[in-house]
């Protein structure tokens, strides 16, 4: 597999993973909040639902986008989008609990990883 493949390949991950997470956080925000060990009323599945509907279009705009520039800007926004996100989950107050900032951190953290090297590989 050639570089540019490999880039390619590993793009659409990110956006077909975009796409998963934001759909069961729309479709089940009582199941997504369950894994990452978060607790809440309807308040918390409110704001989970909306961060999915915004993840997954960002996922969609990933996939369309075919500009080579577009996809460079889209790869540095994506890094810096899930590096803040990584820092401010690790960062979150002793009222969330230890495998909700681990867990929420750790995925934000690859995703942020990945949108780096794509952005490194562009």
């Amino acid at each position: 597999m050639g570089k540019s493949s490999q880039v390619d390949t590993i793009r659409a991950g990110i956006a077909y993973g975009a796409i998963g997470f934001g759909a069961v956080a729309l479709a089940a925000p009582k199941l997504f909040a369950g894994i990452y060990g978060l607790t809440g009323d309807g308040n918390l599945r409110t704001m989970i639902r909306l961060w999915g509907t915004s993840t997954a279009v960002l996922g969609v705009i990933s996939l369309v986008t075919n500009d080579p520039g577009q996809q460079r800007t889209l790869a540095a926004l994506t890094t810096g989008l899930n590096a803040v996100d990584t820092l401010a989950i690790a960062a979150a107050g002793s009222d969330v609990s230890a495998r909700s900032r681990v867990m929420g951190a750790a995925t934000s953290a690859a995703f942020a990883a990945a949108s780096a090297y794509v952005l490194s590989e562009s």
